[in-house]
Formats: structure tokens, sequence, C-alpha cells
């Protein structure tokens, strides 16, 4: 993995200083970091002259793997971005998530299992409806 993007639930400032953190342990290892617009927004000022910032639909086909700050919501309003299949890491900021199972606590071990290419997947399917009347 070279490019991890971060995308973070809109309005989460709880997630500032783990966006922050997330991206000082990327670049140490020698990660590419790509924010969303809105997360590099929200983050510590000067934190964006080290990553790239693009849009949210931008940012998933520059990366390799994602990391979704939020909840179910945020993962399947990220997933509607990705045009190529990559790896989607979904943390959890919620008290309840099926989709998004690891917490900020699991978020360093799991995304290191992520970069040295140790981790099992669960490939999902998304389903696009329209209705008409």
């Amino acid at each position: 993995m070279n490019t991890i993007g971060i995308l973070a639930r809109s309005g989460l400032q709880e997630a500032a200083p783990v966006i922050q953190g997330l991206v000082a342990w990327l670049l140490e290892r020698g990660v590419r970091v790509c924010l969303d617009e809105a997360s590099a927004a929200r983050s510590v000022p000067g934190l964006s002259d080290s990553c790239l910032v693009a849009s949210g639909r931008d940012l998933a086909g520059l990366c390799d793997a994602l990391v979704v700050l939020g909840g179910d919501g945020t993962l399947l309003a990220a997933s509607r971005l990705l045009d190529k299949p990559i790896p989607v890491l979904g943390v959890n900021f919620g008290s309840l998530g099926f989709l998004t199972e690891i917490t900020l606590d699991d978020l360093y071990p799991a995304l290191e299992g992520v970069l040295e290419g140790r981790y099992e997947h669960e490939e999902r399917r998304l389903l696009r409806v329209v209705v008409h009347r």
C-alpha cells in the first residue's frame, strides 16, 4: 500500500486529533496520505501541506486503501465514491456499527496489518436502485 486516503464524517469534530495522529503515523512509515477537503479543513492547520487534498470522488481514485472515520452511514457514503475495488477500513465513532467494526483502539493494529498485507476482507456489493412512479 503506497497511498492511504482518510475521509471523516462531515461535522465530526472528534475526528480532528485522530486525523492528525493518523497522518503522522502513516508518514512515519513512508505512506503517502490523501485527505478529503472537509477533513483537511477540519484538522490541524498545516497538516494538509504534507498530504494530498482532494474531493471525495477524486480521493477514492488516488488511494490504494481508504480509512473512513464515522459510522455505517459514512462508510456507505464513502463506498459510493469508489470507482475501483480498494480496501475500506471503517472506524466506528459511534456506539453501534455493523459495518464499521473497528474501534479507535483497534485502528493502528488493523492498519498495520493492511500495510503489511495481513488482513481479512469481506467483499460487498453496492446496489443502486431507481424508483419510477
